[in-house]
Order: C-alpha cells, then structure tokens, then sequence
C-alpha cells in the first residue's frame, strides 16, 4: 500500500464526512453539468489518480527539469506550444505538483542561468 499523499484539499475529508452515498453532488460548473452519487468513491478515484500522477512525476525528475518539461509524466495528450490555452493550463498544474512535492521534501528546485528553474528529486 502506498502512503497517501494528501493532494486533495483539507475541505474534502470535511465534505465526505457530512455526505452520504445517496448524497446528490454537481461538480463546477454547477448545472447544466449533470449531477451524481457517490462522492465517496469519487474522491478515491481522484486521490488515486493524483498518487499515480505524482509518482510518475517523481521518476522524471531523476533529471533535472523544468515545468515544462514534466508534461508527459502528468497528462494523458501531448501539451503544444501552439495551444496557448491549454500550455498555461498545464504550466500551471506542473508548478502546483511540483510546489507539492517540494513543500514534501522530495523535490528541490534551482534557479539556473538561463533564469529558469529546474526540478529535481532531493
């Protein structure tokens, strides 16, 4: 079994303790997004997913790298620079996991020449 790694936010454990299973939930966007049962079971399968995402990313950074360059140890399609959207989007999800992970002790990050900071596993 592997140590939990708490991603999800403190609210959560708050949220499921004051639901039920037969609990109607809405994600955001709140309607017209359809509603569903089973908060629990979906906070789990989000927990796990976050697990799997960040002991992916934990193995990437064997070598160092920037935010940049961790994409494909988080997403499931390529990110292109061409898709300003969605480059942000990500950029961001990186930083935050990375922030993570760092706030964990287990990353380190340097501020090289280039004015860039790379990632690594301490």
């Amino acid at each position: 079994m592997t140590e939990r790694t708490e991603a999800i936010p403190e609210s959560t454990p708050e949220v499921a303790s004051n639901s039920t299973q037969s609990t109607l939930c809405y994600p955001y966007p709140a309607p017209p997004a359809p509603g569903f049962y089973g908060l629990h079971a979906r906070i789990e399968r989000l927990r796990q997913g976050q697990d799997k995402s960040l002991a992916r990313l934990r193995g990437t950074l064997a070598e160092p790298r920037r935010a940049v360059d961790v994409f494909g140890a988080l997403f499931a399609r390529r990110i292109g620079e061409d898709d300003l959207g969605q480059m942000s989007l990500a950029t961001g999800e990186s930083l935050a996991c990375l922030n993570y992970l760092m706030y964990r002790g287990e990353v380190k990050r340097e501020l090289r020449d280039d004015g860039m900071y790379w990632y690594s596993r301490t």
